[in-house]
């Protein structure tokens, strides 16, 4: 093949030598046309835009469904509340002091790591708010809004009450009830009410046992100590 290249391009180099001439030439006689239309062109306009335009946004408002406080606020009242929890346990006794203890390991387990505890609450906010705007028919719209001002700046009592009210409304209503009581055991979980919520995660997991209710009940059981009723959560959970 390579032969056959050879051979050809010397058989037939005049005209393949003649056809290059004519190409140079044809450069050689355009190029400075070419050069004067360029140098002639006319620059395109460029629009100066409003240095307004890149002035920084305004901050806008936080959306709903996040906590109202930054890192250092939300510390702040975690060792308020690990004062109070501290002043109670001088004068407690039995099981509340147990469950003072626990709260005050929970609070410190949280100033730990304060990013964290602090998403972690974010997550409980957003689906708080998310099953109260789901339940708004049966709520009034200034219980709702109260309460989901009340979430965002970390404060749960006004939807464990909405809740509460759910719960014994919704009991024929299988689903609706294990949503609500799976919510109250979120707020128990935020308030560090282990047993609260441990007991609340079990029923909606009875009530209704998907995976998400299931794997509560079982990590809360564990945390209270009732480990037979944590395998068996465990056992339905990997079914």
């Amino acid at each position: 093949m390579f032969a056959w290249v050879i051979a050809y391009l010397v058989d037939n180099a005049v005209v393949l030598g003649g056809a290059a001439s004519v190409l140079t030439i044809v450069e050689v006689v355009f190029a400075p046309f070419r050069s004067i239309a360029r140098y002639r062109r006319k620059p395109e306009a460029v629009l100066i835009a409003n240095p307004e335009v890149f002035a920084a946004p305004a901050p806008a408002a936080p959306p709903s469904g996040t906590i109202q406080m930054d890192v250092a606020a939300f510390t702040d009242l975690q060792k308020r509340l690990r004062d109070g929890a501290r002043t109670e346990l001088a004068q407690a006794h039995g099981y509340e002091r147990k469950r003072l203890e626990e709260k005050i390991d929970a609070l410190n387990q949280r100033l730990a790591n304060p990013d964290e505890a602090l998403a972690q609450q974010q997550a409980i906010i957003v689906r708080l708010e998310d099953q109260l705007s789901r339940r708004s028919n049966e709520i009034g719209g200034d219980d709702l809004a109260a309460a989901k001002a009340a979430v965002d700046q970390g404060d749960f009592a006004k939807a464990k009450a909405l809740f509460e009210t759910l719960n014994s409304r919704t009991t024929p209503d299988v689903r609706a009830n294990a949503d609500a009581n799976f919510a109250l055991g979120q707020i128990a979980e935020a308030e560090i009410r282990w047993q609260d919520a441990a007991a609340h995660y079990a029923k909606a997991a009875r009530l209704d046992p998907c995976f998400e209710k299931l794997h509560k009940a079982s990590e809360f059981s564990n945390k209270i100590g009732d480990y037979s009723l944590a395998l068996r959560f465990s056992a339905d959970l990997v079914d």
